[in-house]
């Protein structure tokens, strides 16, 4: 399964958001869903406050985050992502 937690994020432009949110600290993966990032994190209080600081500081907009169960896209994507898996 996943290593952590979901949130989903409604964000412009999404392929900045994408880099930016990326580094986070807690952030272990990251997936792109139409306007929406899926972001794998292990605490996700702490990458939600994060997100929303970059978004500030970045120019990026976040209409929501939101946590949310993992899909089977989401799992699939983690196994491929881990090449020990």
């Amino acid at each position: 399964m996943c290593k952590g937690k979901l949130l989903e994020v409604q964000c412009a432009p999404l392929m900045k958001a994408s880099h930016h949110f990326g580094k986070l600290e807690g952030v272990v993966g990251i997936t792109a869903y139409g306007t929406m990032l899926h972001l794998n994190v292990t605490d996700a209080e702490r990458v939600r406050t994060g997100v929303l600081k970059t978004a500030a500081k970045e120019d990026i907009t976040v209409t929501s985050i939101e946590p949310i169960a993992p899909s089977l896209e989401d799992v699939f994507a983690t196994i491929v992502e881990t090449p020990d898996a």
